[in-house]
């Protein structure tokens, strides 16, 4: 299954995903990463997908219209499969989701419907999640929709919350389960490719 990559980020999670599909033999991992795309020239995840081999790709974001264009035209020439976003922050247009019949994942370091939305990211989440008091939070790898985080879930990861957590320390614990996790659901994607609603590559 050919994936591509976007973020805006400096690339931890993107890392751990090529990390998985790189550490297994040559043919035996079911999906490839074949695109890193990110709407800002200067974001680490660039490099990251340069340090693996993979092609990677600036999609300036301004204005929405011309992104949403360029990036279906991007990802019809690398015939991709699913897009999966690692570190997005915008809202990604509605042509491109439909594009892909709905095939746009995204990973969220919480545990939906809680902590999600607008404006609910990087530390954000976290200093939410210890003002609610929550006794655990994690990762929720979900459908993309035309709104933020409201996509049905495919699965979740759970993090325990300790008394001591500062959103930084809870932030670095979510960090090292969700790069692994997003991995684990996107081979699980591929492997069982009926949870994929509709079967064709990429089309404009």
């Amino acid at each position: 299954m050919r994936v591509a990559i976007l973020g805006s980020g400096a690339g931890s999670t993107t890392h751990s995903v090529l990390v998985h599909e790189a550490s297994q033999p040559p043919g035996a991992c079911p999906y490839h990463v074949c695109r890193v795309i990110s709407s800002k020239p200067e974001a680490g995840i660039l490099q990251v997908g340069a340090a693996f081999g993979i092609e990677t790709v600036v999609v300036p974001y301004e204005p929405p219209s011309t992104f949403g264009a360029r990036l279906i035209a991007e990802l019809e020439r690398a015939q991709v499969e699913i897009l999966v976003l690692a570190g997005f922050l915008r809202l990604l247009p509605e042509t491109v989701i439909h594009a892909l019949d709905g095939r746009v994942i995204n990973t969220h370091p919480a545990l939906l419907p809680k902590h999600g939305g607008a404006g609910m990211y990087g530390l954000n989440v976290h200093r939410a999640v210890l003002e609610a008091g929550e006794k655990e939070t994690g990762v929720s790898v979900h459908w993309v929709t035309e709104h933020f985080d409201e996509g049905a879930v495919i699965a979740q990861e759970r993090v325990p919350v300790l008394p001591s957590d500062t959103p930084e320390a809870l932030q670095n614990r979510v960090k090292q389960v969700e790069g692994g996790f997003l991995a684990t659901m996107i081979e699980r994607i591929a492997r069982d490719r009926e949870t994929v609603p509709g079967q064709k590559n990429f089309h404009g």
